[in-house]
């Protein structure tokens, strides 16, 4: 653990289940293992989100701890950014981070999560996979939901309504 028991250290978990499929063996921590995308449970520490009166939303800058990343431990601090907005009807999830020399950005909203990367492979599997595996079919009556690649312009106004200054960040795909 972190800390003694109800000792307050608070580890933050993400779940997003989208699609299966294998690590690439390049992919730094879990190349070669698989996965469901977004199955991994992301567990953060030390997360220390404060209040941005400018975007209405809560932000954590800074080393974000990765504590575990699926059934891998990490235990490492990254330079990143995760922000996260309520929007009338819907939560906005944004999340920047730089791991061995790459960055990567994801953002949820509404049914749709988008990734974009530095790593041209990263973006390769998500622009190749055909649309129909895609979309992941729903309940009647709600929407399906569904992952594509970001825009680097939504990335860079995220980066830039922050302030963060980065020689990754300013890296194109």
């Amino acid at each position: 653990g972190y800390a003694p028991f109800l000792m307050g250290k608070v580890v933050d978990m993400f779940y997003f289940p989208l699609f299966e499929t294998d690590w690439p063996s390049w992919v730094p921590i879990v190349g070669g293992d698989h996965f469901v995308f977004f199955s991994p449970v992301f567990n953060f520490a030390d997360l220390k989100f404060d209040w941005n009166q400018a975007t209405k939303a809560f932000v954590s800058q800074g080393d974000i701890g990765i504590a575990v990343c699926g059934k891998k431990e990490v235990n490492k601090y990254v330079p990143g950014m995760i922000e996260i907005q309520k929007k009338s009807n819907r939560t906005i999830l944004q999340m920047y981070f730089e791991i061995d020399g790459e960055w990567f950005f994801f953002r949820y909203y509404g049914t749709s999560m988008e990734g974009l990367s530095s790593n041209t492979d990263f973006n390769k599997a998500i622009k190749n996979t055909d649309q129909k595996r895609r979309v992941l079919s729903a309940e009647k009556g709600k929407s399906a939901y569904q992952y594509k690649i970001a825009s680097l312009g939504v990335k860079k106004k995220f980066l830039n309504q922050h302030g963060w200054v980065s020689p990754q960040a300013a890296e194109e795909e």
